[in-house]
């Protein structure tokens, strides 16, 4: 089964609750349109439910996101995904919606546009697209965030829903840092969000998946005759080989735990797309080792931070001529935005020698 699928474009977990193989279905998916081994100019919905677990993004501190300890305790699974963005509590009253399709005919837009219009079917009159990623009721809380991912010729849009999960658990399990509370004038991060429920009590995820699937057929000509196809994830990953690989990187300590190396320079900030916690270990004027956490949407801008930094004088003036030089090569224009605005706000704070 290796990276040919069915083409009908709608899939569902079934009973699968499986972080790590709802999420290397994902991966799979995204890799598969990339090959186009599903021959499809449309792109594939997967809709889908964990159990207790937190997801942090591709990069940030996991020690700092979340409370290790109080989550151990209560069996609540820690988990990394590949795209960035915050850290997020799951549980079995949390949809979550994956769109997967080829790079270029792929449109957030529509994809957002499918969520909103499911939303409203259920009684969220007011749901609308905020910021670059949240999906948010009429009166400003939030019931949907989302993050994306590009590689090769494909690209992935994922997200949760709010039905009726626990919202006490972001209290007990999300630390989020204060620069991001700050930001959003509240005090913790239940202090803005809003289940589904609490607006249409009939509200289930059964209900969620059937408005979903009914929106993205009339977004994209989908005749009644394609069938959801119900896909058991854990299964999917025991047959197929690649799907398991993905399983197997996701379920390492490695990945899930990072780096939280005790670095002696650190920086940290927050910007309007995402907090920057950088971390440096400086020997004879040079930067030997660093590390950054962040929530920002674009991978590719902590990865090209760090791979940029790392054996350049610490000067201002060093790592202000290498940043620039990196942003003025990179291919993605908002991490190139990304790097020069870091660049602006760090390069004044390290002195340039004598």
């Amino acid at each position: 089964m290796a990276l040919s699928l069915p083409r009908a474009p709608l899939f569902a977990s079934g009973a699968t609750t499986n972080p790590f193989a709802n999420l290397a279905v994902e991966e799979w998916l995204l890799r598969a349109h990339a090959a186009r081994a599903l021959r499809s100019e449309r792109p594939s919905l997967y809709v889908w439910r964990n159990s207790p677990c937190v997801v942090i993004g591709a990069h940030q501190n996991a020690y700092a996101e979340c409370a290790i300890g109080a989550m151990a305790k209560d069996d609540v699974t820690l988990v990394r995904r590949h795209t960035g963005g915050g850290a997020v509590y799951h549980d079995l009253g949390n949809t979550n919606w994956t769109f997967v399709g080829a790079k270029r005919n792929f449109s957030r837009e529509r994809n957002f546009g499918v969520v909103v219009r499911a939303l409203r079917g259920l009684g969220v009159d007011g749901a609308t697209v905020t910021g670059r990623n949240d999906i948010t009721t009429g009166d400003g809380r939030k019931v949907s965030g989302s993050a994306f991912r590009e590689t090769g010729a494909a690209s992935l849009h994922h997200g949760t829903v709010l039905v009726n999960a626990d919202l006490t658990a972001l209290q007990r399990y999300l630390t989020p840092n204060p620069l991001k509370l700050a930001s959003k004038g509240v005090a913790s991060a239940r202090a803005r969000v809003a289940n589904l429920a609490e607006i249409n009590k009939k509200a289930r995820h059964e209900e969620l998946c059937d408005a979903l699937t009914a929106e993205f057929r009339k977004e994209y000509g989908i005749d009644a005759s394609v069938k959801v196809l119900s896909l058991d994830a854990v299964d999917f990953c025991r047959r197929v080989p690649e799907a398991s690989a993905f399983y197997d990187q996701l379920n390492t300590m490695e990945w899930t735990l990072g780096q939280n190396p005790p670095f002696a320079t650190r920086f940290e900030t927050r910007f309007s797309w995402g907090i920057v916690d950088l971390r440096m270990d400086v020997k004879n004027g040079v930067i030997e080792n660093v590390v950054a956490f962040s929530d920002t949407l674009v991978p590719e801008f902590v990865d090209e931070l760090c791979s940029t930094l790392k054996g350049v004088g610490f000067t201002g003036r060093a790592i202000n001529g290498a940043l620039r030089l990196k942003a003025a090569g990179c291919l993605n224009a908002d991490a190139t935005s990304q790097l020069l605005e870091l660049m602006d706000w760090l390069c004044p704070q390290i002195p340039d020698s004598n």
